[in-house]
């Protein structure tokens, strides 16, 4: 049984289709391959906020968009310290704006 305080953090009461595939993924899914999704996602959020802070104007969306991207970076190369995102850190850095 999925705890209620799921379903608020879900933004549910439980009666929404996607409770059941939510249980499914989270009970029968193998560590390996959740490990993976985990970090396709961060590397897409990764290439999206350098995508939007590059556009962006100095200001405090920007300075949010970095302190993100700073974040989002330290928990790859946390996880993966040879992922080539840590390699590129700077760049990736740079190439959003980012001091």
């Amino acid at each position: 049984m999925i705890s209620p305080e799921l379903l608020k953090v879900l933004g549910t009461q439980g009666s929404t289709a996607a409770i059941p595939l939510l249980a499914m993924y989270a009970l029968f899914t193998p560590e390996s391959q959740y490990a993976r999704h985990v970090a396709e996602e961060r590397t897409t959020a990764v290439q999206q906020i350098v995508e939007t802070a590059a556009k962006e104007p100095a200001g405090p969306y920007h300075d949010t968009l970095c302190r993100t991207l700073e974040s989002t970076l330290a928990q790859i190369c946390l996880d993966s310290p040879s992922h080539p995102f840590c390699i590129d850190r700077a760049v990736l850095m740079a190439k959003a704006g980012c001091s």
